[in-house]
């Protein structure tokens, strides 16, 4: 309770008072100031004084709770902020303006927050779905990091963009690539079973001929010795000729000599025959002793005559041998000329026959070496033909893989995703017309 006495002891009771409140108002002491401890002061001017201090305290403990109550609004406030929770608004209301200013500018600030953290939300729910066609107003923040944030956003954007782009771009002509690649493999494996099937009748051909090759060889072998019998008997058949013809020219001369004696029969027959007729003649002369004489010499003159006829007869029959023995010896010759000229053929055919052989072996050798080479060559055939389908696998994997990659490319929404498409159907379009 104040004391109010003089002069003096009113200033100390004045100061005591201020003190009080400063106290009060440090939050040292809690001091309250009652109205009936002003009423009971008598002095007007000091009752004045004390009006005015009990004014002021009110006012600044007014202010001194709003402040509190403002720290605490601020404090839940600030804290809200931390925790994520933009658009937090302080709800309370102040005498004074300045703190009411303060308080605006706080919720003002948490809902421009609130909004532009929003807006990137926003844009980071779109890049999350795949959507990169918008980007953030740059100037949504004058500076500092917000705005670095914002820009970097906005480049991150662009990069990813471009990423995509490149991503759709490489897509598309990997999807177009593994489809040309898929249809040369075809090509190639259409024209290796082609060449297989080509290299399987050439093999089929091959080993034809070298089945007659093997045939061509017997055949020769057996027309050699053949060749070579008739050889052997044509040199015995032009031995036999020379003996022939050495009987031949035998046989004349026996031919001569029985014609020389059947001139010596002819002679002694004529002479014979003469001395008959002598003797005939002499018989008769003789008479009746004479006729047995001449019996005798009429026998031996038919004798002669005979043996004059049978030598004719021999002679003729030598001369027909002579000119057959004749014509026999040239034939002979002949036959010898024949079988000289038929063994010179015969060793022409002989060596005809060695050439062949020679050159049927020859080409059975280059058959070998060529069945071997189209074998060799059928194997490399038959590994390409393996390696090509393992790439056709790989192909048609790698053209799933493009599909995939291409959804996955046309699924995302970015900036220059249409004119990629569209440029992607035209070339297609412009490939289908060629």
């Amino acid at each position: 309770m104040f004391v109010f006495g003089k002069s003096r002891k009113s200033i100390e009771d004045i100061i005591t008072l201020l003190e009080d409140i400063e106290a009060s108002l440090k939050d040292e002491k809690n001091r309250s100031i009652n109205q009936n401890d002003i009423d009971s002061i008598k002095s007007e001017d000091i009752k004045k004084v004390y009006n005015k201090i009990y004014n002021i305290f009110h006012l600044l403990q007014k202010r001194n709770e709003d402040d509190k109550s403002l720290q605490n609004c601020v404090e839940n406030f600030t804290k809200a902020i931390l925790n994520g929770n933009l658009g937090t608004t302080i709800q309370n209301r102040q005498s004074n303006k300045t703190n009411s200013s303060l308080i605006e500018i706080l919720n003002q600030f948490s809902q421009k927050l609130k909004d532009d953290t929003k807006l990137i939300n926003n844009i980071l729910k779109e890049y999350s779905n795949g959507i990169y066609k918008n980007s953030l107003d740059e100037n949504i923040f004058k500076s500092g990091e917000l705005k670095e944030l914002v820009t970097l956003l906005n480049q991150l954007n662009k990069t990813i963009s471009h990423v995509f782009k490149d991503f759709a771009k490489h897509s598309l002509r990997l999807e177009d690539s593994s489809e040309l690649l898929a249809n040369k493999i075809y090509d190639i494996l259409e024209y290796y079973g082609y060449q297989s099937q080509v290299i399987q009748n050439l093999t089929q051909k091959i080993e034809h001929l070298e089945q007659h090759s093997i045939s061509n060889r017997q055949l020769s072998d057996s027309m050699k010795s053949l060749s070579q019998k008739v050889k052997n008997s044509t040199t015995q058949g032009l031995s036999y000729s020379n003996k022939t013809v050495q009987a031949m020219d035998e046989i004349n001369d026996v031919t001569n000599e029985i014609n020389d004696s059947i001139e010596i029969i002819e002679q002694i027959a004529f002479q014979t025959n003469i001395l008959s007729l002598n003797a005939a003649v002499e018989a008769a002369t003789a008479g009746e002793a004479g006729k047995g004489f001449a019996v005798v010499a009429s026998e031996v003159r038919n004798l002669a005559s005979r043996s004059a006829e049978a030598a004719k007869t021999i002679k003729e029959l030598v001369e027909r041998a002579t000119q057959k023995t004749g014509e026999g010896k040239e034939i002979s010759h002949q036959m010898i000329n024949g079988f000289h000229t038929l063994t010179d053929d015969i060793d022409e055919t002989i060596n005809l026959i060695e050439k062949s052989s020679k050159l049927t072996n020859s080409q059975s050798d280059g058959l070998t070496k060529f069945k071997s080479i189209i074998h060799e060559l059928e194997e490399r055939s038959n590994q390409f033909i393996d390696t090509a389908h393992s790439a056709n696998q790989l192909s048609v994997d790698i053209g799933e893989i493009s599909k995939k990659l291409k959804e996955s490319a046309t699924q995302v929404e970015f900036i220059g995703k249409d004119k990629i498409l569209e440029k992607s159907r035209n070339d297609k379009e412009a490939e289908s017309y060629v």
